[in-house]
């Protein structure tokens, strides 16, 4: 399967992947080039120059890591999995909007 549109990697314990836990079973393998995306928005204290006492509030950009680019690829075995996204497994509103959005749109491919 072919990542044709971003994708929504699945959280969990602080690190993101690239694939959904409930491919584990079915997936033999993943190849991903997935660059540590910068733009996420958020409000840090910097510590001062040689001391322990931070600063003021400041603008700062996290790093985006739930995303999967497109152009990632899996090989599956025999069995396919129950889904057909690249989304992570909840049912809450926000996911409802990146299914309308078309993220994580896979393109389906059999090698003989």
């Amino acid at each position: 399967a072919y990542l044709l549109t971003p994708g929504i990697a699945e959280k969990q314990k602080a690190k993101y992947g690239v694939y959904p836990n409930n491919w584990k079973e079915t997936l033999r393998g993943c190849v991903s080039d997935r660059p540590l995306l910068w733009g996420g928005r958020t409000q840090i204290k910097r510590r001062l120059l040689n001391s322990q006492a931070r600063g003021n509030w400041q603008p700062a950009l996290s790093p985006q890591r739930a995303f999967v680019p497109p152009g990632t690829v899996y090989s599956f075995g025999k069995n396919l999995p129950k889904d057909k996204l690249l989304l992570p497994d909840s049912n809450n509103d926000d996911l409802e909007t990146f299914r309308q959005l078309n993220y994580g749109k896979l393109l389906w491919g059999k090698i003989k």
